[in-house]
């Protein structure tokens, strides 16, 4: 938790001596920072935020703290929500997301534990995506002590199960599967609306699913 926060809050409390300092762009949570949609509905940057773990409450006081900092601030900030991001270059020794446990799994030849059937539902985002993503909001035009607040996913709801269907498909494997109950820290339903970023910098992504799997098991292969 500190470890997430007190980075943050020392750069920004010596900001004032960055003179040079035109534009903050900070990564904030798109699936934590929401919490769960009671009603299956996209999340927008105006939903209500209720964070149910722990890393997701520490990127609620992130963007609390810059919202504060900026005020009175001589630059802009650009707080980014990514929905889960995947691609080539991925840690697989220790992996986060579904994506990196699926194909660690093929590559060990281990079941992975899967919680509430698989049926948890998600929104993935080619890490290229998002670095083109991140691009746009360095170079677009901003004032200082003004904050902007973009959701960055695929406007789509890919369940886990679904998942690792494709892995299996792309990999031409059989991931085996430990059915586990459901986790208060996660949550059922978890997709972004990227409306906001579509019509202010004209961004939308660009790489499917399963062409960004499929990039994701061949540089498995060459690695």
């Amino acid at each position: 938790f500190t470890f997430n926060i007190n980075p943050l809050i020392k750069f920004l409390e010596n900001g004032h001596l960055l003179k040079n300092l035109k534009k903050f762009v900070f990564i904030s949570s798109g699936g934590a920072i929401y919490g769960d949609s009671a009603n299956n509905y996209s999340f927008t940057e105006s939903s209500p935020l209720n964070p149910v773990s722990a890393y997701g409450l520490s990127k609620l006081i992130a963007e609390k703290y810059i919202h504060f900092v900026n005020r009175n601030a001589h630059f802009s900030s650009v707080i980014l929500r990514p929905s889960n991001v995947y691609g080539d270059y991925q840690n697989l020794i220790k992996p986060q997301g579904i994506v990196g446990v699926a194909f660690k799994a093929i590559l060990d030849r281990k079941p992975i534990e899967l919680y509430n059937g698989g049926m948890i539902v998600r929104d993935f985002i080619h890490v290229l995506d998002f670095a083109v993503a991140i691009k746009y909001c360095i170079e677009a035009e901003t004032k200082k002590a003004f904050v902007d607040t973009y959701n960055i996913g695929s406007n789509h709801g890919v369940s886990i199960v679904q998942i690792l269907d494709m892995v299996n498909e792309i990999s031409k494997s059989k991931i085996e599967t430990i059915i586990k109950p459901a986790r208060t820290v996660d949550c059922n339903y978890s997709v972004l609306d990227t409306t906001h970023i579509k019509k202010k910098l004209n961004w939308e992504p660009q790489i499917p699913l399963n062409e960004g799997l499929s990039s994701v098991w061949s540089w498995i292969q060459k690695k």
